[in-house]
């Protein structure tokens, strides 16, 4: 079936509300466009999955005690990990892992072109640490099937402040660090096809 008749075949699969679904498809990157239409009766449910979660993520930031820095911070950590547990308790933990990783591959395409991605150009390990902190909440949508959300954010919570996250290191600003020194990292002189950045994984309670 050829790229046309995939993406009619995947429309036909969207409810009759879906019109919020077919907007979000197309702002996608191309991998993950490719996985919503390898996984049409999924694909729906993930776009709504991750418009809740993006919605209880705001609300963290506003009450719970973590960093506000929505690129490399606690936040974030929270964020992806949350998103693949919310994911993988309603579509499977295979299909979920693979929009996480098609997800990061668009953030790579979109680097390639010198494009940012809410706002942030992405690096090597920014990926790292989403795709860390995706496979932690895998683990927990496999362990725990039936939680509910809250539930599930606590447990998350829980993963978040003992560690077994990770986040990059980052001062009050919400600059990037290298492991060593306080000087923030400087992407201002960043190479158009520099990947690695000296930025510094660090687990999420350090």
């Amino acid at each position: 079936m050829k790229y046309g008749g995939v993406l009619l075949f995947f429309l036909l699969q969207l409810p009759a509300q879906g019109q919020g679904v077919v907007k979000s498809f197309f702002s996608l990157g191309r991998p993950e466009q490719c996985w919503a239409l390898s996984h049409p009766f999924k694909a729906g449910k993930a776009f709504r999955i991750t418009r809740d979660v993006r919605k209880h993520v705001s609300e963290v930031y506003r009450y719970e005690a973590l960093d506000s820095f929505p690129h490399g911070g606690s936040l974030d950590a929270y964020r992806h990990c949350y998103w693949m547990a919310s994911l993988g308790g309603k579509i499977g933990s295979r299909a979920a892992r693979k929009l996480g990783k098609a997800h990061e591959k668009s953030n790579y395409r979109a680097f390639r072109r010198g494009k940012a991605v809410d706002g942030v150009i992405q690096d090597s390990n920014a990926v790292v640490m989403d795709l860390h902190n995706n496979e932690a909440g895998l683990r927990l949508a496999e362990a725990h099937p039936e939680h509910s959300p809250e539930s599930l954010q606590q447990l998350v919570m829980e993963e978040l402040r003992s560690g077994r996250l990770l986040r990059l290191k980052t001062n009050h600003a919400g600059q990037l660090l290298p492991c060593e020194g306080s000087t923030p990292v400087d992407f201002s002189r960043r190479g158009r096809k520099q990947w690695q950045m000296p930025t510094c994984l660090l687990k999420s309670n350090e």
